[in-house]
């Protein structure tokens, strides 16, 4: 798992949290989808979701890098799926890029 900037996210029940870790284990790269660990602002473990239930409206209602984004309404959500479709993938070939050159040192 590795930490990334923090982004805000309500969930369906309408608690904020944010994204602790994302996860990009053998099983996420297989399957093609990485998991997001959801904590409270306390730090409180809250969920786990897959990247394709960030743009669920029965999981998640709505994201932003602030609070006050959060309670914005992106009229942008194609555009922002799109981006993190791109983000995703990047992310993906990045840890199999880097598991490759230690697997050749090895």
């Amino acid at each position: 798992m590795k930490d990334y900037e923090v982004i805000y996210v309500v969930l369906a029940n309408g608690v904020i949290g944010k994204v602790k870790s994302i996860c990009t284990c053998d099983e996420c790269k297989r399957r093609g989808e990485t998991e997001l660990f959801i904590d409270s602002i306390k730090g409180e473990y809250l969920d786990c979701i897959r990247f394709s239930e960030l743009f669920d409206k029965n999981v998640v209602l709505n994201i932003g890098y602030t609070i006050h984004e959060l309670s914005n309404h992106h009229l942008q959500e194609d555009i922002n799926h799109m981006i993190a479709e791109i983000y995703q993938q990047e992310l993906l070939n990045a840890t199999t890029n880097s598991n490759n050159s230690q697997d050749k040192k090895g």
